[in-house]
């Protein structure tokens, strides 16, 4: 936001910034402090957790000074763009375990990062925390009904921009979580879950329409969905937030021996005007698609659909 930057992260744990406008690179974002994040900083330097600390992640502040970065070995990094040299923080992220996802969020005004990972773990970070600070549990276990395992992930996290406080999670066990974070306890946080989100395959991505009123999701069935948004001010178990799904694109394997298998869907990002909804996805197929539906047929399919204004 506010700048020409698309910030692009590798396997190898390299950021690189380029400029959309210039088509340039510009700086790569790499740290030399092997052992930032660590318990003991005085303690020898351990390059091996570190070495390849792929970045499952990015996220950029509101003004674009700050970029945050997601790795595998755990760690949060807060990135200072304005002051160059790789500037860099570490925010202590979930602790010995890997880091997959992240959004930016408010609550009750303040902000805070969220951050989920292995174990369906998903945690709220103060960003601007100091790193002997503890770290606030945000939500442990994703579906406490079903037994977690050690390799199963939060694989994406969104907030709707004029919701901050509303956080969406998906996994890759195929269920959608909703949260209202400024109504957490110490223990836990009002939610409202839907398994099976897409079928029994992982759901790879989330994306909210500013307003909150649509949510789209992309998962390993090969489909894209658009679930209109109901009344997020009162989010509870079996709250029925969201009542129907609308199937937006199936991807299919076209000109080959299984023409009808259909292929995973990595990533969806959703956009509201005051007319229609535009809908990017891609996926393994190597096709970015591009679709656009009209709010006004949209409100006649969901006869029912009632989206609330935040209070």
């Amino acid at each position: 936001p506010n700048t020409n930057l698309v910030a692009v992260g590798f396997k190898n744990g390299e950021i690189k910034l380029y400029d959309w406008q210039s088509k340039t690179e510009g700086d790569s974002l790499i740290v030399t402090q092997k052992n930032l994040c660590q318990d003991n900083p005085d303690k020898p330097e351990d390059t091996k957790p570190y070495d390849s600390d792929r970045v499952y992640d990015l996220v950029f502040s509101e003004d674009g000074q700050f970029l945050y970065s997601a790795h595998g070995s755990g760690r949060i990094l807060k990135w200072d763009l304005t002051k160059g040299n790789n500037s860099v923080i570490c925010l202590q992220g979930i602790q010995n375990n890997t880091v997959t996802a992240i959004t930016l969020v408010e609550q009750n005004g303040k902000s805070f990062l969220v951050a989920g990972g292995r174990r369906n773990h998903l945690e709220l970070l103060d960003i601007n925390k100091k790193n002997d600070e503890p770290v606030q549990t945000l939500l442990p276990v994703m579906n406490p009904t079903i037994p977690v395992r050690s390799y199963d992930h939060i694989v994406t996290v969104d907030s709707p921009a004029e919701w901050p406080s509303i956080v969406v999670a998906g996994n890759d066990q195929g269920t959608i979580t909703l949260l209202d974070i400024n109504n957490c306890s110490s223990t836990n946080c009002p939610k409202e879950s839907w398994q099976q989100a897409h079928g029994e395959t992982a759901v790879r991505s989330v994306s909210f329409s500013e307003d909150g009123c649509y949510l789209s999701s992309a998962g390993d069935d090969g489909q894209v969905k658009l679930w209109p948004m109901n009344d997020l001010n009162n989010i509870e178990e079996n709250n029925n937030a969201i009542k129907q799904d609308y199937i937006l694109r199936q991807s299919r394997r076209r000109f080959s021996w299984h023409p009808f298998q259909l292929r995973p869907v990595n990533t969806v990002d959703l956009l509201k005007t005051s007319k229609k909804l535009f809908i990017v996805s891609g996926g393994k197929d190597q096709q970015l698609r591009r679709q656009h539906k009209s709010i006004s047929d949209l409100n006649k399919y969901f006869s029912d659909h009632n989206c609330q204004s935040p209070q």
